[in-house]
């Protein structure tokens, strides 16, 4: 089975011995850990905002030992996407174009 993972379980993993065992039982069953890319993005952005770096070192140690896969979103979802500059000023890509350009490059790699 497939699982995805979200920022409050991978948060949970590293302050509580119980859910990282779940989750090492889940990958021993057979089972595929994945972090949406935006999940991915969140856990960088909260870490980051609220000065918990060593968390997000937790996390991606633990991600590593458990062997957790990344989603990449499909096209359609990066499309919608683009309409977030509307509502959040914090955009770094300066321009439509770029934007496009960017998905356009990465089309071939979706995986979600």
């Amino acid at each position: 089975m497939k699982i995805s993972l979200d920022t409050c379980i991978l948060f949970d993993a590293i302050s509580d011995k119980r859910t990282e065992t779940l989750l090492r039982r889940l990958v021993n069953d057979g089972n595929e850990l994945f972090i949406p890319l935006t999940v991915a993005g969140e856990l960088v952005a909260v870490c980051l905002q609220e000065k918990r770096r060593n968390e997000l070192f937790d996390i991606l140690n633990l991600c590593g030992s458990l062997e957790v896969q990344y989603l990449i979103p499909r096209i359609i979802l990066r499309e919608c996407c683009m309409c977030i500059d509307e509502t959040d000023d914090r955009l770094t890509v300066s321009s439509t174009t770029e934007r496009i350009l960017h998905m356009q490059r990465r089309g071939n790699r979706t995986t979600s």
